[in-house]
C-alpha cells in the first residue's frame, strides 16, 4: 500500500498575486507584522543598507503602513512570499521607489534565515523583475543594491546580466560600507 499525498492546499488568488514553480506572491497587508517580525534578525539584516532589527513589532507595522501609502499611490508594490504547496512563509521582496534618487525604483528581497541556500531568493527576485517588466511600463531599468560581503545577492543579480550602475560608500552601524547598485534594464 503506498501512502496518500497530502493535499496540496488552495487559496483563492486575486489578479496581484504572482506564481512561480514554488512560491505564491501576495501582496504585503496590515497584519502581517506577526509574520515578518520574528524573522527580521541581525542576520537577516547585516546587508541591508537602511534596516536594522526592529526593536518591536509596532517599528514593523509601521513600515508596512508606510509601504502600503506608496501601493495605493501607485509607487511600488511589496509581496509576502510563500511556499506554494504548504502556504508557509518564505521571505518578502518588493519594488520600490528608490530614496536617493527620485525616478529610480529598487527590488528590495529577503529569504528568512532557515531557507537561506534553497534558491528562494533568485526565485523571489525572478519573480519580482518579471512583474517591474509588466506594470512599470515607463521605467527603463530598476535598481538592486548589494553591500560588500553580500556575495549570494551578487551572484543573484550578476546572473540576471546586470551592469554596474554606481558605486557609493555608506555609513551603518558607524561603519562605511561600499554598496555597489546594479541596473537592470526593464524593456
Amino acid at each position: 500500500m503506498t501512502a496518500k499525498k497530502p493535499a496540496r492546499r488552495t487559496v483563492a488568488m486575486n489578479k496581484n498575486w504572482i506564481e512561480t514553480p514554488r512560491l505564491l506572491l501576495r501582496p504585503l497587508a496590515a497584519g502581517d507584522e506577526a509574520l515578518l517580525y520574528p524573522e527580521i534578525n541581525e542576520q537577516i539584516t547585516r546587508h541591508w543598507i537602511d534596516f536594522e532589527p526592529p526593536k518591536g513589532i509596532g517599528e514593523v507595522e509601521t513600515r508596512i503602513r508606510n509601504s502600503l501609502v506608496l501601493t495605493r499611490n501607485g509607487l511600488g508594490q511589496d509581496f509576502i512570499a510563500m511556499q506554494k504547496d504548504a502556504l508557509a512563509f518564505v521571505g518578502c521582496g518588493g519594488i520600490v521607489p528608490y530614496p536617493d534618487f527620485a525616478c529610480e525604483f529598487e527590488v528590495i528581497f529577503w529569504v528568512k534565515a532557515s531557507l537561506h541556500g534553497c534558491g528562494y531568493g533568485t526565485e523571489l527576485f525572478t519573480a519580482l523583475l518579471k512583474w517591474a517588466k509588466k506594470n512599470f511600463h515607463r521605467v527603463p531599468y530598476i535598481v538592486y543594491s548589494v553591500t560588500k560581503g553580500n556575495d549570494a545577492s551578487a551572484a543573484i543579480i550578476r546572473s540576471m546580466g546586470a551592469e554596474v550602475l554606481r558605486v557609493e560608500m555608506m555609513k551603518k552601524r558607524g561603519v562605511m560600507r561600499k554598496v555597489t547598485d546594479y541596473k537592470l534594464p526593464l524593456r
